[in-house]
């Protein structure tokens, strides 16, 4: 699928059409059996020129489905027997795909209309292809709003030709293109048009300049919760570190009150179970007496593990 944007003053910048070599720029025309590309209208004749203003290509086509298209025959004048003995599209479809192939730029009037006839004959457009409608940037120069549609009014080829002094033969293709790429060009000159590029350049540069802002506000953003994670983490670290201080300086008494408590404990609860078995009180009672013991060892054993484990 080609890639067209419709309204090129909407990107506020057309240095890049004067840019292009007019070698690489086609302006082109169809006229057709009717309206419909995707019923069974066909293209009558196609007409290319380049920049210059120099004829790459124009031909007339005998149609493969219609034999008779009496309504358009009235618009554009070609009747069924002036193309009786003409080629069929596809005969020349592959010439036609070089021409397109080779341009940077194509040009028209109305050009969407044009391009879906060319895609229905088998035409494929590159989608680097820049293209250009002087029928919309016409309309936005002449900055009549239509109503109905909410947009631009749009004007015929005709009338916008006659706008910049140009007289030509309405509805024959090649007269079209010629009077399509004065339009053009004229159009590029037309200050009406350059002060609405220039509005919307400067309405997408301050479109630019906030987004910038905002994303230097949320860079910054995030740089500050950055910064705060860090302290925090330096925070913890430090307590971390106090910790192993207060545990490592308690450390060594906390080792002599274990080894105090499990030798008080083994001592105590070997006296009492031998003053128990010598006094011959039952294996009850001396087990009950060796409890003091028994809880010694068990403090000794859980006193530095605690202690680690609180911090304290």
């Amino acid at each position: 699928m080609y890639n067209y944007d419709k309204k090129w003053y909407e990107k506020g910048d057309i240095t890049k059409l004067k840019s292009i070599s007019p070698e690489k720029v086609l302006v082109f025309d169809t006229e057709t059996t009717g309206l419909s590309p995707y019923g069974n209208d066909e293209i009558l004749q196609l007409a290319i020129i380049n920049g210059n203003g120099e004829e790459v290509f124009n031909s007339y086509f005998k149609p493969e489905m219609r034999k008779t298209w009496t309504k358009a025959a009235e618009v554009n004048g070609i009747t069924p027997r002036m193309v009786k003995n003409s080629p069929h599209f596809e005969d020349l479809q592959d010439e036609i795909q070089n021409i397109f192939d080779s341009a940077e730029l194509i040009i028209a009037y109305n050009v969407e209309f044009d391009i879906r006839f060319l895609m229905a004959s088998g035409i494929k457009l590159k989608k680097n292809l820049l293209i250009f409608d002087v029928m919309q940037e016409y309309a936005a120069a002449r900055g009549q709003i239509d109503n109905r549609f909410g947009d631009y009014k749009w004007y015929k080829l005709e009338q916008c030709a006659s706008s910049y002094k140009y007289k030509f033969d309405a509805h024959d293709a090649l007269e079209d293109t010629k009077a399509t790429l004065h339009c053009y060009n004229s159009l590029l000159q037309d200050n009406r048009y350059l002060d609405i590029v220039n509005e919307y350049k400067i309405a997408l540069d301050r479109k630019r300049e906030e987004k910038a802002r905002a994303e230097e506000m949320r860079r910054a953003e995030e740089a500050r919760a950055e910064e705060a994670r860090r302290a925090e983490e330096e925070k913890r670290q430090r307590r971390e570190e106090k910790k192993q201080e207060i545990y490592q300086k308690a450390e060594k008494p906390l080792n002599i009150v274990k080894i105090i408590l499990m030798v008080v404990g083994i001592l105590w609860i070997v006296v009492i179970t031998l003053a128990g078995l010598s006094a011959k009180i039952g294996i009850g009672f001396t087990l009950l007496f060796d409890v003091p013991g028994v809880i010694a060892l068990i403090i000794a054993l859980k006193i530095k593990d605690k202690y680690k484990q609180n911090g304290q």
